[in-house]
């Protein structure tokens, strides 16, 4: 991925667009969720759009972070469907009530400069620290009790 299309992948993630993506063709766009249709259960203050555009900004910031400390990064999953939550929660890989429902989580995947996948928390808590300086709301899975620690999400 050249810089060109990591801008253009923040601005889009920025405006609530999911952007799906092969690099060696088009560029295409899901419309963004405005509304919390896939999570009823957990109550949020703000409108959705506004915390995911939020959200969005600080992925981005992260990402720049990411490779100012000399990793290379692929991204995760960053949107599940409420039935893929489900899933996830009965195989014991996740929660039913999910961040990333709502697009507020985000998986990266870090690797050294030479290509190697790098899967040990320490690469990852440095970043996660810095994360979660960004905004009070931003936990980083690495805290979790069952660690996720390529996981980074807001807490609404």
């Amino acid at each position: 991925m050249n810089l060109n299309q990591v801008i253009i992948l923040i601005a889009a993630v920025s405006v609530g667009y999911v952007a799906l993506a092969s690099w060696n063709s088009n560029l295409y766009f899901s419309k963004p969720i405005l509304n919390d249709v896939s999570c009823k259960k957990n109550q949020i203050k703000e409108p959705l759009w506004q915390e995911q555009s939020a959200f969005a900004q600080d992925v981005g910031k992260l990402l720049a972070y990411v490779f100012k400390s000399g990793y290379l990064c692929t991204l995760g999953e960053a949107w599940r469907s409420h039935e893929q939550a489900e899933i996830y929660a009965h195989e014991g890989k996740g929660i039913v009530h999910s961040q990333h429902c709502r697009r507020l989580a985000i998986d990266l995947n870090l690797y050294t400069k030479e290509g190697e996948y790098l899967k040990d928390d320490v690469h990852y808590k440095k970043l996660g620290t810095y994360w979660e300086s960004l905004n009070k709301k931003n936990r980083w899975g690495g805290t979790f009790k069952q660690d996720d620690a390529d996981h980074f999400e807001r807490n609404i």
